[in-house]
């Protein structure tokens, strides 16, 4: 029996080892076998249709001729949606000024001698985006990677914000505006270990968790600002490799003036920009696949 059944494979997926019985197999009776079921659908369904609604066959054999391609359609549109929807690539990346606020936005703080936070990055972008209370900014998070760098941070919101603390714990404040006390700021103080601020991955997931705290806080990734600058390099490419898909955005700090060997002034001020990155679609083809197992 079993050798019958494999005999019966071989002609069926084999054509070649037996040409004829292949051919009869593979074609002829399918095609027959086919041909007949569609006869019994259309005179049994004919018949059940008129008697039961009244349904002309001519009509009935021209709604299921149009229903064939329908089908096919069904069947095949959503696997090529699958395999050219593609990758979202980066094509461009244009610095904007950036104009308006965020209501969510990420800092890195940096280490300032003396704990001077003044003329830190995350002090201007905070500037910036909470404008004296005037500003859409709720909700902000500071990546510290030790105790006196988380000083300086609370040291700088609390200076920045003059208001009056409404609750607070280890690592979050919730501050007022000193003219408007409905107006309100909460704070969350991000630890990171001095040891993983070269670690990018660590920066990664970090980030990451923020979104998700920021999701759950009712905001959208686009309501999310990120400023990569204040850390160190490898904090910089864990941030923007977060950062890298269309929905979240971007911003840095651009100079407005240049010392005579090129370096950036930073006794001027600098200007908040929107990093503006532009996708575009790379189609995605399926995998070749290698029947006969040689691989490359």
């Amino acid at each position: 029996m079993a050798n019958w059944l494999d005999e019966f494979f071989e002609d069926v997926f084999i054509p070649s080892k037996h040409p004829l019985r292949g051919l009869l197999l593979s074609i002829y009776i399918p095609a027959v076998s086919s041909t007949a079921l569609v006869e019994i659908v259309l005179k049994f369904g004919e018949q059940w249709l008129n008697s039961q609604f009244q349904v002309d066959p001519l009509l009935f054999r021209a709604l299921l001729f149009l229903s064939v391609p329908l089908l096919v359609c069904m069947l095949f549109i959503p696997s090529k949606l699958v395999q050219w929807r593609g990758d979202r690539i980066i094509s461009n990346v244009r610095p904007v000024k950036l104009t308006g606020t965020y209501p969510g936005l990420i800092l890195v703080m940096s280490p300032r001698r003396g704990g001077d936070w003044r003329s830190t990055p995350a002090a201007t972008s905070f500037r910036h985006h909470w404008m004296k209370g005037n500003g859409r900014l709720k909700y902000c998070w500071i990546l510290c990677t030790n105790g006196q760098v988380e000083f300086s941070a609370r040291n700088m919101v609390w200076e920045l914000v003059n208001g009056k603390l409404v609750s607070h714990n280890d690592t979050e404040w919730v501050i007022s505006d000193a003219e408007n006390s409905n107006r309100r700021i909460r704070i969350k103080f991000v630890r990171l270990a001095e040891k993983e601020k070269d670690n990018p991955n660590q920066v990664f997931k970090c980030i990451k968790k923020i979104y998700g705290e920021a999701r759950s806080l009712g905001l959208r990734p686009e309501d999310v600002i990120a400023d990569y600058q204040g850390g160190t390099v490898s904090m910089t490419a864990g941030m923007v490799l977060a950062c890298a898909i269309p929905e979240r955005r971007l911003e840095c700090l651009r100079p407005t003036a240049y010392l005579p060997d090129g370096r950036a002034d930073t006794q001027q001020p600098s200007t908040v920009t929107y990093v503006d990155v532009s996708y575009k679609i790379r189609p995605t083809k399926s995998p070749r696949i290698d029947t006969l197992g040689l691989g490359g």
